[in-house]
């Protein structure tokens, strides 16, 4: 190997060399620039939540998928968002609602938020709008009916009699059965949504609302207002018969 091919050789191995280093002081800058970025973020968040009720620090804390309603409550309580759950109801299936959905969840409901309390009216909400059809039977407006007609409580947030008595009102059948497998997946299988009251377990820490909406061999399909994750898995039944309180098998008024 002559002088030229080693110095063009030794050249390029500089190069490379150069080239090498240059990269990981890129990556090694941009690793400290993104982890200062979340420490400051962090920052932030702490500052922010420091300032909110306690309440909404432990659904912070508890839901990971609340966090954004959570952040953005000093900008948005107070204000009256419009409500139009005309894409919710194209699907023709009964429509997943999230009780703190930015557009109702800092409504006032039962001494606090919606966003709080509100899953027993966001499940009548997903059942009235679904078997009539009118949109405007959103959260808000079923948490105000709620309230107007004495079903709210702040002890728990909302009385069984919200579907007993209060879904009737809507025209809606309130028909309340026993936590009987084969019958619970009859109703589903003709369209009958069952709404149902759980006990503390893998949904609450105290109670709770559910929508059971599916059913095949592995169990029973929910819709939960307050974790969307709930909603993607089947549940067996007997996992849900531990924790039932009540069932009511919802259907239009004839």
């Amino acid at each position: 190997m002559n002088k030229t091919m080693r110095r063009k050789r030794t050249k390029r191995k500089r190069k490379n060399l150069a080239r090498t280093r240059l990269a990981l002081i890129l990556i090694v800058t941009f690793a400290l620039l993104s982890t200062g970025f979340q420490i400051y973020r962090q920052i932030q968040i702490r500052k922010v939540l420091a300032k909110l009720p306690v309440e909404l620090q432990t659904l912070y804390q508890k839901n990971p998928e609340a966090r954004k309603f959570v952040l953005n409550y000093e900008k948005n309580v107070g204000i009256d968002h419009p409500v139009d759950l005309n894409k919710e109801l194209r699907s023709g299936d009964v429509p997943l609602l999230m009780q703190w959905d930015e557009r109702w969840g800092y409504h006032t409901y039962a001494g606090n938020l919606l966003g709080l309390t509100g899953c027993g009216p966001t499940c009548l909400s997903m059942v009235a709008t679904h078997l009539t059809g009118n949109g405007e039977l959103n959260p808000k407006w079923i948490a105000d009916f709620s309230q107007e007609n004495g079903f709210a409580t702040e002890e728990s947030g909302s009385s069984w009699t919200l579907i007993s008595e209060g879904a009737p009102l809507l025209g809606i059948e309130a028909i309340e059965i026993a936590p009987d497998e084969m019958r619970m997946a009859e109703n589903i299988q003709v369209g009958n949504p069952i709404i149902c009251v759980l006990g503390p377990g893998d949904f609450t820490d105290e109670g709770h609302f559910i929508v059971l909406t599916g059913y095949d061999q592995n169990g029973f399909t929910i819709k939960d207002p307050n974790r969307a994750a709930n909603s993607k898995k089947t549940w067996p039944f007997e996992t849900l018969r531990k924790q039932m309180l009540n069932l009511w098998v919802m259907r239009k008024s004839d």
